[in-house]
């Protein structure tokens, strides 16, 4: 899933500040042709990496630097978790001091990812609860509506049908309904009329 994937891109991270500590603290040069030659580059641009962090650290106190470092430690847990909501609040204590330590920042922009993706699916599962709900309410009205045709309450009935089709403008039992009421409301008007007609004939 989306969330895994960015779970494993932290991990991929934690190893990349393994590899660049290594380099940087164990250099090793490799006698072999042309190999010797890139390890000392690579070592090379880590050490100018490390001189750069080590620069921009040192208007830091002991104590601040503890405070980034275990700040950063919880972050990455906590993102591992997957609660990135509390990932997110952890690296903000980090950035009021500075805006570039470690993989702080990337860390920070996959746990806003991973928080909009569950945010997501929060809204679909909320909008899937409101459709089961809705249709449950559908259901109960379309039975009731179906009762008052049975027993010819016609107001009822026709009041009912408009409550349907306002949360399911399209609901096919309410169309068959409806043919039944009015032609039941056809024939007893055709009905009175017969009546009346036969009425107005007998008299004198």
């Amino acid at each position: 899933t989306g969330i895994l994937n960015l779970q494993l891109l932290v991990d991929l991270y934690s190893l990349v500040e393994i590899f660049q500590w290594f380099f940087v603290h164990r250099p090793r040069r490799l006698k072999v042709g042309n190999l010797e030659r890139k390890t000392a580059v690579v070592c090379a641009c880590t050490e100018v990496k490390k001189g750069e962090v080590d620069e921009k650290l040192k208007k830091f106190t002991p104590e601040q630097l503890d405070f980034l470092d275990s700040a950063y430690l919880l972050s990455k847990e906590l993102f591992k978790q997957g609660k990135y909501a509390e990932t997110i609040f952890e690296l903000q204590k980090i950035f009021t001091l500075t805006p570039d330590y470690k993989n702080a920042k990337q860390i920070n922009s996959l746990a806003k990812s991973g928080l909009a993706k569950m945010e997501e699916l929060e809204r679909k599962r909320l909008e899937e609860l409101e459709r089961k709900r809705r249709d449950q309410r559908i259901k109960e009205m379309v039975e009731k509506a179906t009762e008052a045709v049975k027993n010819k309450e016609s107001e009822l009935a026709k009041g009912l049908f408009g409550q349907i089709l306002k949360l399911d403008p399209e609901n096919y039992e309410v169309t068959q309904l409806k043919l039944e009421i009015e032609s039941w409301e056809a024939d007893e008007k055709r009905k009175k009329e017969e009546e009346e007609s036969s009425l107005a004939y007998y008299e004198p």
